[in-house]
C-alpha cells in the first residue's frame, strides 16, 4: 500500500509538517479503498485514540455541480490558524463511479500565506471521492473567503479523463464554536534561544501554540519544540507532540496533534482542563 502526500506552499513563510496523517490511525491513500458509512468522513482518517478525544463537526454541505459531479465541501475544522477541510465528489445521480478516480490536480486558492497537505481516496462503495486539506497560515483563518480549485476526474491508474472540470467551490471560513483561543504569556529558553510564547488556541484540529523571537526574529522557525502534556476534565493527563511548525505575521506557531507514537489525533478540547509547557500550566476550563 502506498500513502502519498502533497505539500503545497502559498507563501513566503515557512512550515515544517512532520505527518499528515499516520497510517495506523487513519486509512491509507493508494489503492486501497475504505468504507463511508457515515456522513461525518472526519471519523474515516481518524480513530479513537487511547484517550477517546475525536470530535465531531457539523458539516458545511456547500456544493457545485460541473459536468454532472457534485463537488462538495464536506467537513471542516476550523481553529486559529489551522484547518482541515474535507471535500468530495459524487455523481449528480448517486450512482458509483465505474473506475477507481483521483483529481488530477486540487489546489486551495487563498491569497494569505499558507502551506497545506492534500490526500485524497475512493470510499469502498465508489459512490464517493473523499479529499482532505490540512492547512496551517499565518494569520487567522475565521471570515477568510477560502476557494477549492480541481481539475480532471481521472482514472487513477491510466490518467484517463472521466470527467471533465475544472470544478471550482468558495465559502466562507467559520471558527468550529468549540475552538478557544487564550493569551498567555511564558517565556522559554533552550539551545540558545530565547522565545515568549503568547497565545494558545485549543480545537479539535490540535493546540496551536504562538510565540516570538526575544531576539526579533520572525522569518526563521525555532529548533526547539517542547513537549506539550493535556489534563482533561477527569485528571486524565497524555502528551502531544507537534505536528507542524510554521511562521506567522510575527513569529512562529507549534501546532499540537500528535500522540507519543507520531499518531495524528483529533481532540475532544471541550473536555481539556489544562495545558502544560515546560512546567508552565494553562488553565484552559475553570473548575
Amino acid at each position: 500500500m502506498q500513502k502519498k502526500n502533497e505539500l503545497k506552499n502559498n507563501s513566503k513563510g515557512r512550515t515544517i509538517k512532520r505527518s499528515l496523517l499516520a497510517v495506523s490511525t487513519v486509512f491509507v491513500i493508494g489503492a486501497t479503498t475504505v468504507s463511508a458509512q457515515s456522513s461525518d468522513h472526519l471519523s474515516m482518517f481518524f480513530e479513537h485514540g487511547e484517550s477517546g478525544i475525536i470530535e465531531h463537526q457539523h458539516s458545511s454541505h456547500i456544493s457545485k455541480v460541473v459536468s454532472g459531479i457534485e463537488m462538495e465541501i464536506e467537513e471542516t475544522i476550523i481553529g486559529g490558524k489551522s484547518a482541515l477541510i474535507i471535500v468530495s465528489f459524487k455523481k449528480e445521480d448517486g450512482t458509483a463511479f465505474s473506475d477507481d478516480i483521483k483529481v488530477s490536480t486540487l489546489e486551495l486558492d487563498w491569497k494569505q500565506d499558507v502551506s497545506y497537505m492534500v490526500e485524497q481516496q475512493m470510499t469502498e462503495d465508489h459512490k464517493k471521492l473523499i479529499t482532505i486539506f490540512d492547512i496551517d497560515t499565518t494569520k487567522n483563518i475565521d471570515g477568510e473567503k477560502i476557494k477549492i480549485m480541481a481539475d480532471h476526474l481521472v482514472n487513477r491508474q491510466t490518467d484517463k479523463v472521466i470527467a471533465n472540470g475544472p470544478f471550482h467551490i468558495s465559502f466562507e471560513a467559520s471558527e468550529s464554536n468549540t475552538s478557544r483561543n487564550i493569551d498567555t504569556n511564558i517565556n522559554l529558553t533552550a539551545f540558545n534561544e530565547k522565545l515568549t510564547l503568547h497565545t494558545i488556541n485549543i480545537s479539535a484540529n490540535g493546540i496551536g501554540v504562538e510565540g516570538t523571537s526575544q531576539i526579533g526574529q520572525t522569518d526563521e522557525l525555532p529548533k526547539y519544540i517542547p513537549v506539550l502534556k493535556v489534563t482533561t476534565l477527569d485528571n486524565t493527563t497524555f502528551e502531544l507532540t507537534s505536528g507542524s511548525t510554521s511562521t506567522t505575521e510575527s513569529g512562529f506557531k507549534w501546532q499540537y496533534n500528535l500522540d507519543k507514537n507520531g499518531e495524528r489525533q483529533l481532540l475532544n478540547s471541550e473536555n481539556i482542563k489544562s495545558v502544560m509547557i515546560e512546567g508552565h500550566i494553562i488553565e484552559v476550563t475553570p473548575e
